[in-house]
């Protein structure tokens, strides 16, 4: 008995340690199936995170691409306005003119000045109202075109 019993324990013992081998086995083939999923998630998550600035950066470009639009219309409508502020002056000023031209004129036809002082002035009158109405043709184009802008 003493030989069976030794068997036995013998054969137990080999069945316990056969049985840790495939435990120990078991254990390192999870733990490498887990070191896989880990990596594999860290690929995604890497890749996610990679996604995820690239939209940020486009993003970015595209606000910044907008703002350089909208600056780029706010000096054009700044410069339109400013072409129609000094085109508005120089009518006035040729208006002035036209009324001291007109006033002379006057002068001349009542206070016997010569014909030809006279025509001169009459020339000078016409060459000036073409240029006011020359020029309220543009300012009306400005006009439009600040109206586009707004």
């Amino acid at each position: 008995m003493d030989a069976r019993t030794y068997v036995e324990g013998l054969k137990k013992a080999l069945k316990n340690e056969f049985g840790n081998i495939v435990s120990a086995q078991q254990h390192e083939d999870d733990l490498e199936q887990l070191v896989g999923l880990k990596k594999q998630l860290e690929k995604k998550l890497a890749d996610a995170y990679e996604e995820v600035e690239e939209q940020r950066q486009k993003a970015q470009r595209k606000r910044l691409a907008r703002e350089k639009e909208i600056a780029i219309a706010i000096a054009e409508k700044f410069t339109i306005e400013q072409n129609l502020s000094n085109a508005r002056l120089e009518i006035e000023l040729k208006e002035e003119r036209l009324r001291t031209l007109d006033q002379e004129l006057e002068e001349l036809t009542f206070g016997g000045k010569t014909e030809e002082d006279a025509a001169q002035l009459k020339k000078a009158k016409h060459e000036l109202e073409k240029r006011v109405k020359d020029q309220e043709e543009e300012l009306d184009d400005l006009v439009g075109q600040v109206q586009l802008l707004e």
